[in-house]
């Protein structure tokens, strides 16, 4: 599991579980160059007030720099590897 996109076959139990503990920031960056369907997958797993809150920062942060997408995008999965090895 290397690409944000592999979290498609994540169960989804292990989602609901990583997703929220994710820092706003990182999500939010990490989803920056993500499918919308993936963003929305995602972003299903927050309160509604907290999703809104991602997608917001997602369109104020500008340009972000492709280094800082994928660490950020390492670190969500790193997260979700933890919750599934659980």
């Amino acid at each position: 599991m290397d690409d944000l996109d592999d979290l498609f076959f994540v169960p989804e139990p292990v989602l609901i579980a990583a997703i929220p503990t994710i820092p706003s920031f990182t999500l939010a960056t990490s989803l920056k160059t993500a499918s919308r369907g993936l963003r929305d997958l995602l972003l299903s797993f927050l309160p509604p007030k907290l999703a809104d809150e991602i997608l917001l920062q997602m369109e104020y942060m500008g340009p972000v720099r492709l280094d800082d997408i994928e660490c950020a995008q390492a670190e969500v999965m790193a997260t979700v590897r933890r919750f599934e090895s659980r």
